[in-house]
C-alpha cells in the first residue's frame, strides 16, 4: 500500500497516540489492515496508539514500533521518534567501578605484587629447566655421505593461489524518501546506516569477500532501486519489510 507523506510541524510528548490514530482513521484502517502490512502484533500498535509504553517489549523495540507505524501511516517519524524521547528519556549507563576496589574491601596491592613476582619466578624457572633438559634429550645428527650432499633435493609442491572474487558494487537510489536501516552481514551485524535517504540521493558500498551481504530494514521499498554492478534488482517487497542483499541478488530477510 503505497500513501502520501505527512509531517506534523511538531508532535506534544502527550500527542503521539492522537497522531497515529487520526492518520489512521484518516486512511480507512482498522489496526487489523496494519498489522498486516507492518507485521507489528495489534496489541502493540493499540499500546503505540494509547501512550501505553510500559506494554510494549523495551525502549529500542518501541521506538522501531514507532518508526514502522509511522511510515506506513505515511507519517514522517522525526517528529514521533523526538515527542517519545522527550516522553521516555533513555536511562544513563550507571558508572563503571574501578576494578580491584570493592565496596567495604580493598584489595591489598602488596599481596598482588608478591603474588605476580612468584608467577614469574616460576615461569623463569620451567624456562630454565626446559633448556637445561633439553640438552640430555637431543637428537645427534649423522654426518651426510658425498652422494647424499650431492643428491638434488626435491622442491616442495608449489602452492595454488586461489583468485578472490571480485567485488561487486552495491547502489541504492532513492526514488523518493526512503527510511533505511542497514546492518553488514545480518540483523546482528554491526549498524552501516540509519535514516532518510531522500529523493535523488544514492548510497554505495561494495560486497567483498570479506562483507558479502547486507540486511537491510526498507520503510519504503516503493520510493528505491536497488543496482548491483548497474544491473536493477528486482524482489523487493511491497510494504515496508526486510530484505537480504546478497551478491547473487534480493533474498528475503
Amino acid at each position: 500500500m503505497t500513501v502520501g507523506r505527512w509531517s506534523p510541524l511538531a508532535v506534544g510528548a502527550e500527542e503521539i497516540g492522537r497522531v497515529l490514530r487520526e492518520a489512521r482513521e484518516r486512511l480507512g484502517l482498522q489496526l487489523a489492515d496494519a498489522e498486516d502490512a507492518t507485521h507489528i502484533r495489534v496489541t502493540y500498535l493499540a499500546a503505540l496508539e494509547r501512550e501505553q509504553f510500559e506494554r510494549l517489549p523495551g525502549r529500542a523495540y518501541t521506538r522501531s514500533f514507532l518508526r514502522e507505524y509511522a511510515l506506513f501511516l505515511g507519517l514522517d517519524p522525526a517528529p514521533l521518534l523526538d515527542a517519545f524521547a522527550e516522553r521516555v528519556p533513555d536511562e544513563e549507563a550507571p558508572a563503571l567501578r574501578p576494578i580491584g576496589i570493592e565496596h567495604g574491601s580493598q584489595i591489598r596491592w602488596d599481596r598482588l605484587v608478591l603474588a605476580v613476582g612468584g608467577l614469574a619466578l616460576v615461569l623463569i624457572g620451567g624456562v630454565a629447566a626446559w633448556q637445561f633438559g633439553g640438552g640430555r634429550n637431543a637428537v645427534v645428527s649423522t654426518p651426510r655421505t658425498h652422494a647424499e650432499a650431492a643428491a638434488p633435493r626435491p622442491s616442495p609442491p608449489a602452492r595454488r593461489h586461489q583468485q578472490a572474487p571480485a567485488p561487486i558494487q552495491l547502489v541504492l537510489r532513492a526514488r523518493g524518501n526512503c527510511w533505511l536501516w542497514i546492518r553488514a552481514r545480518s540483523t546482528l551485524g554491526p549498524v552501516v546506516y540509519e535514516g532518510t535517504l531522500t529523493a535523488g540521493r544514492t548510497l554505495r558500498y561494495t560486497l567483498s569477500p570479506r562483507r558479502q551481504q547486507l540486511w537491510v530494514r526498507i520503510g519504503a521499498p516503493w520510493n528505491l532501486d536497488v543496482l548491483l554492478n548497474n544491473r536493477n534488482l528486482s524482489g523487493l517487497p511491497p510494504v515496508p519489510g526486510n530484505i537480504l542483499i546478497t551478491r547473487r541478488g534480493i533474498e528475503p530477510g
